[in-house]
């Protein structure tokens, strides 16, 4: 574990190691901050770090018979997905409850349906991204998909999960959760012949953002942002046959070596939009 010092910048002389799980030959699944704390995830169990102390704080079991692999946190709730898994799994940031469940094959199925995909031989869906930006949670598969699926405020839908999760207590009553209705899932128009090997987010421009360092950590402030996502082959889902498109021409070369087709060629897709900050309590577009 690295820290920065006072000014900022990271002390890369000093470094700390802390071994989380008794099982020393299972590797780290992911990792993410959440409300300071590093959660850890290793097997089937996450780990919550106490970086001040540099000690394990508590864990607690995902719940899952596969282990995690991706998690995204926001306000008091960690979106978790699992290897070779289509169903994202939502926990209390203090409790460790399951609140919602949200499972994105039937979408994606429902997509598999469309010309362009005629060709495609059908595979298991799994999610191999995930992401918490511009108030929505971002997901990528291994069908080369990308969706959106807008978080909402909605006090009577996450009341009515935390009372489905188990006993209604005053201490979550409150919770702002990154909650979202499982039919409004958003699938993008423009994905990739397979898997899809990176979503991040980033500010838009230099102009728009605004970094603020509290307690060792480093937060951006941006207006807008771009959504960038990455994969092999590209692939137009409003395509009426069943055929791949391409960006860009493979250039021809007189190397002995093979040229990429098309559906071998790394792509890059990039949308700017404009930031909102549903969890602190405003749905309107800044």
């Amino acid at each position: 574990m690295f820290m920065r010092e006072t000014n900022g910048l990271w002390d890369w002389a000093n470094c700390r190691s802390l071994e989380p799980a008794e099982r020393k030959d299972v590797p780290v699944g992911a990792m993410s901050i959440v409300r300071g704390a590093v959660w850890v995830a290793v097997d089937c169990k996450v780990y919550e770090l106490d970086v001040k102390n540099f000690k394990v704080a508590t864990y607690f079991e995902s719940h899952s018979h596969n282990c995690v692999v991706l998690m995204a946190s926001m306000g008091d709730g960690v979106w978790m997905a699992f290897k070779n898994d289509s169903s994202l799994k939502l926990f209390h940031a203090d409790t460790h409850e399951v609140i919602q469940d949200l499972d994105v094959s039937p979408h994606v199925q429902r997509l598999l349906n469309m010309p362009a995909m005629a060709s495609r031989q059908p595979t298991s869906v799994k999610v191999v991204q995930l992401m918490l930006a511009d108030s929505a949670l971002w997901i990528g598969t291994s069908n080369g998909m990308i969706m959106a699926v807008p978080l909402t405020l909605s006090q009577e839908l996450q009341l009515r999960l935390l009372q489905r999760a188990g006993e209604l207590r005053a201490t979550i009553r409150e919770s702002k959760l990154p909650c979202c209705f499982s039919w409004d899932v958003r699938i993008n128009l423009h994905g990739h012949v397979h898997g899809i090997r990176a979503l991040v987010a980033t500010p838009s421009s230099a102009r728009d953002s605004q970094e603020t360092i509290k307690d060792g950590f480093v937060f951006v402030d941006s207006r807008k942002c771009l959504i960038v996502a990455a994969g092999e082959g590209y692939v137009d889902f409003r395509a009426k046959e069943g055929t791949l498109a391409s960006v860009h021409p493979v250039a021809k070369t007189s190397s002995p070596v093979r040229s990429p087709t098309p559906s071998e060629c790394v792509y890059v897709s990039a949308w700017e939009i404009s930031t909102r900050a549903v969890l602190e309590g405003s749905t309107q577009t800044t």
